[in-house]
């Protein structure tokens, strides 16, 4: 069983995975050959691209960026959202089938000030993009796990709990 960190920010994106032996940060798995992604969707060909590919310049039709902050205001960023984590979702099967096969769950990070029934409905909607059992951890530093020690001590990074 393997869990997937899933950032997906305002400008970019990134997906983790950790090594549950390392004491070091999870691994950055690399989308469309980057560490980190822009985080922008569109259609090209009649397929859903991500990233630069998702660019007007690049051919793609509407390339959509900025989603998540518009994710509580504009009821077609939820649409935007999805269509890019299918994205992601796809560009991660395509290019390691076999890492992908072995994920059960997703942790994506949230807006500290999310309440709980916020973060619930942001995991659903991931979770209707194909991500495995999504949840979702308060905080900008989430990444998919947390590294951080207990407050003033430095130690082994610790998974978040999962429930």
């Amino acid at each position: 069983m393997k869990i997937l960190g899933f950032d997906l920010g305002d400008g970019e994106s990134a997906v983790t995975l950790p090594d549950e032996d390392s004491t070091v940060e999870p691994r950055v798995l690399p989308l469309c050959g980057r560490n980190s992604l822009l985080s922008a969707v569109g259609v090209k060909n009649g397929r859903i691209v991500i990233g630069e590919e998702a660019s007007v310049t690049d051919g793609a039709a509407e390339a959509k960026v900025r989603f998540k902050s518009r994710y509580l205001t504009d009821p077609s960023a939820s649409a935007d959202m999805r269509a890019f984590a299918q994205g992601v979702m796809n560009e991660l099967t395509r290019t390691q089938p076999a890492l992908m096969a072995e994920v059960s769950r997703t942790v994506v990070g949230c807006p500290a000030g999310w309440g709980d029934g916020r973060r619930e409905q942001y995991a659903a909607l991931l979770e209707s993009a194909g991500l495995p059992h999504v949840r979702g951890v308060a905080g900008a530093r989430a990444r998919g796990f947390s590294v951080c020690a207990p407050p003033g001590r430095r130690g082994k990074p610790r998974r978040v709990q999962e429930t």
